[in-house]
């Protein structure tokens, strides 16, 4: 929420290497990150927690997309993916591969 450069590779390391692209053999270390630059959501409007806050979200942003970072037995309903949700499936309109 206002983090740049985030990067999401669609279909995991199998499509990367499937695509024939490198793969580090080595584990960076990770330095932690404590500073953001703010205390605040650089993006409110992109916090949607509510199926009613979705709704309004639509109606003040025509361009809207709703992509699910889900996996495939997530996607179609197979399983949750969450121990404490029971329900399965995916939000109305919901993109698995956005345009």
């Amino acid at each position: 929420m206002g983090v740049k450069n985030v990067k999401i590779i669609d279909g995991g390391q199998q499509a990367w290497q499937k695509a024939g692209l490198p793969l580090q053999k080595t584990i960076d270390k990770v330095k932690k990150q404590t500073d953001f630059g703010s205390n605040t959501i650089a993006h409110p409007e992109a916090l949607i927690k509510t199926p009613a806050e979705m709704v309004n979200a639509e109606k003040t942003n025509p361009n809207l997309k709703l992509v699910s970072t889900r996996s495939w037995k997530e996607y179609v309903g197979n399983i949750s993916g969450y121990s404490y949700i029971k329900e399965t499936g995916e939000p109305k309109g919901g993109n698995l591969w956005p345009d």
